[in-house]
C-alpha cells in the first residue's frame, strides 16, 4: 500500500477504505450483477415463458482477511472508524465473515410488456439498442401486436412525449430497434422495417452538462387478457387509461433514461 511521509521523517500507511465502505462497496457490486441479470431476462422473452432460465447469484458469502485499525474518522467529529489495510502482514490480520443478498426477481403473473437495454454498459454508444416484447396472460408471446415507441426530451414540462413511433411484434413477440444519436437528432432503425425514423431526443443542456433522454413503449391490452402486470417504477408520466371495471386498456413498460453521446 502506498506510504505518506510523516514530518518526522518515518512514515505512516495511506488510508484504507473504513469497513463501512468495503461492505457499501460489496453491496453496491452484488446489486449491479443482479441488475444485469434482470436486464438479460427483460430482454428474452422465453425466459417469461420458462424456457430459459436466468441464474442470478443473490447472496455471497465473504471471508475475509485483513489488517484492521481503529483511527479517527476525519469526517465525522469526535468519531472513530476502522480502517483497513489489503497489505497488512499476516500476523496482523483479522478474520472477518459476512453475508450480502440481494432480493430474488419475481415471476411474471399477467400479461406484460417489457422494454430492455441490450446494451446497459454503453459499450456501443452512440448507438443505443433496445427491445421491447409482449407476452400474454399465459407467459405466451404475442406476435403481429401494435406497438407505440415513446421519446420524449429531459427537461421537458411534465415530460410529455415528443415522438411516437409506431411498430408491430414480430413472430416471437418482439420489437428490437436501435437508435443512432446525433448532435440534434437520432436516427431510429425498426429491425424489419424498411423505412428510418428521425427523432428529436437533444436537450437543453448546451454541452454544459451530459444530455438525456427517455424511452418508454405501450400497445393496447387484448380483451382476452384477464390479468395485466402493471409498469415497474420508474412509471411513464401521465395516468394510465382504463375501463369501467378498472382495468388498463393498455400496456405499458417501465421508463428508461438513456444518456445522449454525440458522435465526435
Amino acid at each position: 500500500m502506498p506510504q505518506n511521509s510523516s514530518g518526522s521523517g518515518g512514515s505512516t500507511p495511506a488510508r484504507g477504505p473504513t469497513l463501512e465502505e468495503f461492505l457499501v462497496a460489496c453491496q453496491k457490486s452484488l446489486a449491479r450483477t443482479a441488475t444485469s441479470s434482470a436486464e438479460a431476462g427483460k430482454a428474452d422473452s422465453e425466459f417469461a415463458q420458462g424456457e430459459r432460465p436466468v441464474y442470478v447469484i443473490d447472496s455471497l458469502e465473504l471471508d475475509l482477511s485483513v489488517g484492521m485499525r481503529l483511527s479517527p474518522d476525519e469526517d465525522v467529529l469526535s468519531a472513530e472508524s476502522v480502517h483497513l489495510d489489503f497489505d497488512a502482514p499476516h500476523e496482523q490480520r483479522s478474520r472477518i465473515k459476512f453475508r450480502v443478498e440481494t432480493r430474488p426477481q419475481e415471476l411474471l403473473a399477467g400479461a406484460k410488456l417489457q422494454l430492455a437495454n441490450l446494451d446497459p454498459l454503453g459499450e456501443e454508444l452512440p448507438v443505443v439498442r433496445l427491445r421491447v416484447w409482449l407476452v400474454d396472460d399465459r407467459g405466451m408471446p404475442v406476435p403481429n401486436h401494435p406497438v407505440a415507441i415513446h421519446f420524449a426530451r429531459a427537461g421537458d414540462k411534465n415530460l410529455r412525449p415528443k415522438e411516437r413511433i409506431a411498430a408491430q411484434t414480430d413472430v416471437v413477440g418482439r420489437v428490437d430497434f436501435y437508435l443512432e444519436t446525433g448532435k440534434a437528432q437520432g436516427n431510429l432503425k425498426v429491425i424489419g422495417v424498411r423505412k428510418r425514423f428521425t427523432v428529436h431526443v437533444k436537450g437543453g443542456a448546451r454541452g454544459k452538462a451530459p444530455d438525456e433522454f427517455y424511452v418508454w413503449a405501450t400497445c393496447p391490452r387484448s380483451p382476452g387478457w384477464e390479468k395485466v402486470v402493471e409498469p415497474a417504477a420508474p412509471r411513464p408520466p401521465g395516468d394510465v387509461p382504463r375501463d369501467t371495471l378498472g382495468r388498463p386498456v393498455e400496456l405499458s413498460t417501465e421508463l428508461i433514461r438513456l444518456r445522449l453521446e454525440e458522435h465526435a
